[in-house]
């Protein structure tokens, strides 16, 4: 049971996150800006993973060695996971706006701060933050 209500707390997570990515894409602009970059990531990553295509989101995230293994726990659960967070969004009225509130850099070299809000059809809203990191010049969700 404790496992079925924190699966349900990573979808909820989840969906936030991937929400906030599909707003995030539409308010930001292509260009060098990292820290705009950092927020284009999130949004691509996130409208990837509501896509239903989680093999592609896993490419978006930083895994540690072996990479192999992390990779086969990771789709595992994110296809576990995704369906739930696409039916949570549909029960709120689906997604209305999701809005990139801000970027912050952070001191350790090519790390960055997403916070983001998600609307939803009904008047309901999330609020929350995803990590992104620059490993040997691209980005990836991390932590």
């Amino acid at each position: 049971m404790l496992q079925v209500q924190k699966m349900g707390k990573l979808c909820s997570a989840l969906v936030f996150m991937l929400f906030t990515a599909l707003t995030s894409l539409t308010f930001t602009g292509c260009g060098s800006d990292p820290e705009k970059e950092a927020g284009e990531h999130v949004v691509k990553y996130l409208n990837t993973l509501m896509s239903g295509n989680v093999e592609q989101a896993a490419d978006m995230i930083y895994l540690p060695e072996p990479k192999a293994q992390a990779r086969a726990m990771l789709l595992g659960k994110m296809g576990a996971i995704v369906p739930s967070m696409m039916e949570e969004a549909e029960a709120k009225g689906g997604i209305k706006n999701i809005v990139v509130e801000k970027v912050e850099k952070q001191t350790e070299e090519g790390k960055y701060v997403v916070y983001v809000r998600t609307e939803f059809g009904n008047g309901t809203n999330n609020q929350g933050k995803q990590t992104v990191i620059t490993k040997d010049g691209k980005m990836y969700i991390g932590k």
